[in-house]
């Protein structure tokens, strides 16, 4: 029984309920009712089991229907309840930027000897059959978000005629009308939040465009809806009745999670990330606020396994009994510990998120993935193939517990920030396979689909006769030259690892014996050692008197010559002297990869004191720990990672780019006269120590000339 329904009970038995204050008042009609009736209805356990289970959706549904100036009729909503984990974030992300095309998913396909009207009958089936496709999301009327299922709602299709425009126009004015489309959003308080655009090709073939917000229902729902729209379409077209069956309702979902453990959901979640210190953002990717929002235009590049290759993929899984998603996994963790220089990695993976134990679960249409982070440890010396059953055998434990918001897990790391910005998906049936299952009254021709995440990368494997895995990726944030090096990555390490079953992942090369040329030798020619004499500084001195004019670093839009480094490193250097700093001090340098950041290891080493690097990814207290043991009294910041460091009297905490950055501007540029000897300390960089607490390392210049 739904919300609309057991409100409609009660006036059958001639009682109210109403909601004042956030309470509920249960109330009979006493013209009607005798005291004696009253009681025994205000006393039926049935009643006041439901009340109690249902008590949030009953003030929110009741204080909805009390509301003025809806958008639709408050009387036209037959339940309402709370959004999963992945809609709260798509929600989010909606709001955030509703013109950016973050998740929004774009069905196009050819349809050939189309009956219009009965191309839409159809579609009026499907929007009775499953609730979610009628249901509208409010965000600021209650404490938190939930979704309201209209009794009725009509979906929008948009007529248009290109015939008179050739094949090369109407190509370009098809995609034009995609690109528009996507970045006309939703208004997600009036459903559907879905549209059709079925353009006219010619007198026999029309494009249909299918836009609708991922919020309505995952990849798996996609193959449901077409079989259904195609079956419905086949017994209209001919006269026949639909069958129908029970109505598909999304809550039932929302109710079974509600129901999870959530003290056993956290317990195992906790377990799961043990270990887990810091996040794992490509190192690619200069920007860090924003990165994952979204905004931008994404490209993909694919990478297609012939058969030969396919066929080793499949021999290596079943002989070692692990699945492709496992395999495809391994992968992906393996390549991002290389880049990153992590032991533990973290990625989002996208869960199916159907219950086994709930009633017809396959056929239903709903938001039912979520996206979990995996958490994978590096040990170079395990096996491979050890090493991948380990990570099988937690995403299976996981299952029990795949239903819970990523936010949620995210918060017990005490990671700030973004703990990752890749997205790994795996496909088990594309509807193209539906489409090609049987001959279909209604043809369909040429299925693209389109759908963007709010991540900088995205990996989806596509699992058929021959494997084939697509890198969607963010153009405003990662060059195209980076991805095609990371599907050539991909692929070499795919291969690496199913051609040999008894090898450890300190078997495992990054680079072609080309890439390493080109590293280590034609890259790195050089036929002099380190003279024993020189300094960091002292070279770097050398090198800007000779190239003073020349281009020394590049930070997106900023440039900086070698005269201007060392002009703006003299000035910090002769402004921490200034400070206290003095030869031997230890001043960390917390903040992200920028110019400032060379700036500032370059002024602390010409005062003759050291630099700590750190992290701004770093858990608080991992950061504290640092600035405690090295006994800082400065620290170098950003005003971007000024919130990572903890207040404190002892501390002087000294931004760079912002409130000390027009003192700095007024010290001279002049370099300071303190004395570096190539055996004074250059740096101390903490490490992870046998207990567990970073352990600091020191690095004299001689150390890091050698």
């Amino acid at each position: 029984m739904n919300i609309q329904e057991f409100i409609a009970s009660l006036e059958k038995k001639h009682f109210s309920l109403s909601v004042k204050d956030e309470k509920l008042n249960l109330k009979g009609d006493k013209k009607k009712l005798s005291a004696a009736e009253i009681d025994a209805i205000k006393s039926d356990h049935t009643i006041i089991d439901f009340i109690k289970s249902n008590r949030n959706e009953l003030v929110q549904y009741l204080t909805l229907h009390a509301e003025t100036g809806s958008k639709k009729k408050s009387k036209d909503i037959v339940s309402l309840y709370r959004l999963s984990g992945l809609q709260q974030g798509m929600l989010f992300h909606g709001l955030y930027d509703d013109t950016s095309g973050a998740y929004i998913e774009q069905f196009g396909c050819d349809l050939l000897d189309l009956n219009i009207e009965v191309f839409k009958e159809s579609w009026r089936y499907l929007l009775k059959q499953h609730t979610i496709l009628r249901s509208a999301f409010f965000y600021d009327s209650f404490n938190v978000p939930v979704q309201c299922v209209y009794r009725e709602a009509e979906l929008p299709v948009e007529e248009l005629d290109y015939r008179h425009l050739s094949a090369e126009e109407q190509s370009s004015a098809v995609k034009d009308y995609e690109t528009a489309d996507r970045h006309r959003g939703f208004d997600f308080e009036a459903p559907p939040l879905m549209r059709v655009g079925l353009i006219r090709l010619s007198d026999t073939r029309y494009r249909m465009l299918w836009t609708s917000h991922h919020i309505l229902f995952d990849g798996w729902s996609l193959p449901i809806l077409m079989e259904e729209f195609l079956t419905n379409y086949e017994s209209l077209l001919v006269g026949k009745s639909i069958d129908v069956s029970v109505e598909d309702r999304y809550e039932d979902y929302i109710r079974y999670i509600e129901r999870v453990n959530k003290i056993k959901e956290e317990d195992f979640w906790k377990e799961q990330i043990s270990g887990l210190e810091q996040s794992s953002l490509l190192p690619f990717i200069n920007v860090t606020e924003g990165r994952t929002k979204g905004a931008g235009y994404y490209g993909t590049e694919s990478l297609f396994l012939d058969a030969t290759s396919t066929a080793k993929v499949q021999q290596y899984v079943q002989r070692n009994h692990l699945t492709v998603n496992t395999l495809m996994q391994g992968v992906w963790a393996w390549l991002l510990h290389a880049y990153t220089g992590n032991q533990d990695i973290v990625y989002g993976v996208i869960v199916s998120g159907r219950p086994d134990n709930l009633p017809g679960v396959e056929r239903r249409v709903g938001m039912y993935i979520n996206t979990l982070p995996l958490h994978a440890t590096i040990n170079s010396e395990q096996q491979i193939v050890s090493w991948l059953q380990d990570l099988q055998n937690t995403q299976v434990a996981s299952r029990q517990y795949q239903h819970t918001p990523l936010q949620d897990i995210q918060a017990l790391t005490g990671i700030k920030g973004d703990l990752f910005d890749t997205l790994l998906v795996f496909e088990n049936y594309p509807v193209s396979k539906l489409v090609n299952s049987r001959s279909w009254s209604l043809k369909v021709e040429n299925v693209e689909i389109h759908e963007q995440t709010n991540y900088p990368l995205s990996l989806i494997i596509g699992n058929s006769d021959e494997l084939k895995i697509s890198f969607s990726y963010n153009a405003q944030l990662l060059e195209q030259a980076y991805i095609k090096t990371i599907s050539s990555h991909f692929e070499s390490i795919l291969l690496q690892i199913v051609e040999n079953d008894n090898a450890s992942l300190s078997t495992l090369r990054l680079l072609s014996h080309e890439e390493e040329f080109a590293l280590l030798k034609a890259f790195n020619s050089s036929d002099h050692l380190y003279n024993g004499t020189d300094t960091i500084i002292s070279l770097f001195s050398e090198q800007a008197k000779k190239s003073f004019g020349s281009v020394a670093l590049i930070d997106e839009d900023k440039t900086l010559s070698y005269q201007e480094l060392d002009e703006q490193s003299n000035r910090l250097a002769n402004y921490l002297l200034s400070n206290g700093v003095q030869e031997g001090t230890l001043v960390p340098v917390c903040m992200g990869r920028t110019v400032d950041l060379v700036v500032s290891i370059l002024a602390i080493l010409k005062t003759g004191a050291a630099y700590v690097p750190v992290d701004p990814a770093y858990p608080e207290d991992r950061i504290s720990y640092m600035l405690e043991d090295s006994k800082a009294a400065i620290v170098l910041t950003s005003e971007g990672s000024r919130a990572q460091i903890k207040n404190s009297s002892a501390v002087t905490i000294i931004e760079t780019d912002g409130a000390d950055q027009a003192a700095i501007s007024q010290t001279s540029a002049v370099a300071p006269s303190t004395t570096v000897s190539p055996e004074s300390l250059a740096y101390v960089i903490y490490t992870s120590g046998s207990t567990g607490r970073p352990k600091g390392v020191e690095i004299t210049h001689k150390n890091a000339g050698s």
